[in-house]
């Protein structure tokens, strides 16, 4: 999706200069919009790098989106491209949307050092990344949002409320049995695993107030881990790192590092 970002921008200033960075911000906002769906709501604001930009070098592009819906993040590498073009900081930042259907209250991301086949851009083509540095990210989830992906990960809980302190997650609700629903208590530590998973460890889980032993609690929770996968439920294979888990005035942070991968094969 930022192909086309760059690539208008890149073409506005072969063909007009700096008069044509806003129309350039305008049409690229458009196509976020049809990219990200109906309910899309965009900004997209690009930053030149003096005279340099002439010739394909900017400063900043950054992107901002709200009420998104996306089957993944399409950015990709063609490292056999031209690097002629470059980006110094690339932020895409997306709110209250979903990824493969999966709920995201906000997304972040920062990429450094971007190169691009200008000359493409400037064709009014688009444009193709040939490389990137590596960069950030950084995902907020609500506890509601929570609450939401742990019924849908396991569809015995019902009424799920998620409270969130530090890295320990508690969670109600009711679950059901083949004898019938009775109320649950889970709580746990989240922690990152395996680099692209977000899982519950060391759960403590009570069925009707009464604690059960720690190899049905291991089963029980084998529902819900992982909580999250980004490569699967994201849709983000190999581009997301997950490196800390943490949460902040009730809403789970989840950072890691960003590297763009290439683009799969037809």
């Amino acid at each position: 999706m930022i192909l086309l970002v760059l690539g208008l921008f890149g073409a506005a200033l072969g063909i007009g200069g700096f008069a044509k960075l806003h129309s350039a911000e305008r049409a690229a906002a458009q196509d976020f919009h049809d990219r990200l769906g109906p309910d899309s709501k965009v900004n997209v604001h690009m930053t030149p790098s003096g005279t340099a930009t002439l010739h394909g070098d900017l400063a900043k592009v950054r992107v901002r989106a709200k009420d998104f819906s996306v089957s993944g993040l399409p950015l990709y590498l063609e490292p056999d491209a031209p690097r002629d073009g470059r980006i110094k900081q690339l932020e895409v930042r997306l709110e209250r949307g979903r990824a493969k259907g999966f709920e995201i209250d906000k997304l972040e991301a920062t990429l450094p050092e971007v190169r691009y086949d200008f000359r493409r851009a400037s064709r009014h083509d688009g444009i193709v990344i040939s490389a990137c540095g590596e960069g950030t990210f950084r995902v907020e989830l609500s506890a509601a949002t929570m609450a939401k992906g742990a019924m849908k990960r396991d569809p015995a809980l019902q009424d799920v409320h998620v409270t969130l302190s530090g890295t320990r997650m508690h969670l109600e609700g009711t679950a059901k049995f083949a004898f019938g629903s009775i109320p649950i208590e889970v709580e746990g530590i989240l922690i990152a695993r395996n680099g692209h998973e977000l899982a519950l460890d060391g759960a403590r889980i009570k069925l009707s107030g009464k604690p059960v032993s720690q190899e049905s609690a291991s089963k029980l929770v084998g529902a819900l881990n992982p909580l999250i996968d980004f490569d699967k439920d994201i849709g983000t294979p190999g581009m997301l790192t997950l490196l800390e888990v943490k949460s902040e005035k009730g809403r789970l942070i989840l950072q890691g590092t960003m590297r763009l991968q290439e683009r799969p094969k037809s």
